[in-house]
């Protein structure tokens, strides 16, 4: 078994770019091409790499302090990173649009649908993940008539099955879980939805995202699972 070394991870006191996190992951791959085990500690390098960039993203979506006269401060690197994500996703124009979202069932991971939804930062997809029952992927439905988009998620956990919606935890126990598409006249219209799972909670969305809903795993094990979603004005 060959071996190839792993460069030491230096984060900047600012912001992991996403230079740094090409080569990062490049190295990984090249590990594993190489036939490198992935050991433990191996393991949570990628972890604490992706976990550091998913923390990076919600730190900078924080709100600025509106009693905070000095611009220049700790702050000036979040507008600096704003004005950015502006000039890269502000302009952007949908030709399509999130209608609805459908609930896949599947007994094995082949039967998972090419256009699921997938995380963002390429972790497991499966809602149902580690709990008994079926397994469950969400599927996205899309027009490029934007009058029918969707503009909020709601995620409704229960005591009471729900006879009209599909169960986001099928075959498990517990709370039942559901998917609630809110379509409100006026409001910004979704174009993008993807998942964000975590080892810990979060509140509000990333920057580059509008929306976020609550903890799909909520009251349950399995870790934090998110929607988060893209939307603009019409």
């Amino acid at each position: 078994m060959s071996s190839l070394p792993i460069s030491p991870v230096c984060v900047p006191d600012a912001y992991l770019t996403d230079e740094r996190l090409d080569v990062l992951f490049n190295e990984f791959k090249a590990c594993l091409s190489h036939n490198v085990p992935r050991s433990s500690t191996f393991a949570h390098l990628v972890n604490s790499i992706r976990e550091l960039y998913v923390a990076q993203i919600l730190i900078l979506s924080r709100p600025l302090p509106e009693s905070e006269p000095n611009t220049q401060s700790v702050d000036q690197p979040t507008m600096q990173h704003r004005q950015y994500v502006t000039a890269r996703y502000g302009q952007y124009t949908p030709n399509k649009w999130v209608i609805g979202i459908d609930v896949v069932y599947g007994e094995q991971g082949s039967q998972c649908p090419a256009n699921r939804i997938q995380e963002l930062m390429h972790s497991s997809d499966e809602i149902n993940e580690g709990h008994d029952g079926k397994l469950v992927w969400l599927v996205p439905r899309f027009s490029t008539n934007h009058t029918s988009a969707l503009t909020g998620i709601r995620i409704a956990i229960q005591g009471a099955p729900d006879e009209d919606k599909c169960s986001l935890a099928r075959g498990a126990s517990g709370f039942y879980r559901y998917i609630v598409p809110e379509s409100v006249p006026g409001e910004r219209r979704i174009y993008e939805v993807c998942l964000l799972r975590l080892s810990r909670a979060v509140k509000g969305a990333p920057v580059g995202y509008d929306g976020c809903s609550i903890d799909i795993n909520c009251g349950r094990t399995g870790g934090y699972l998110y929607l988060i979603w893209k939307s603009c004005c019409i």
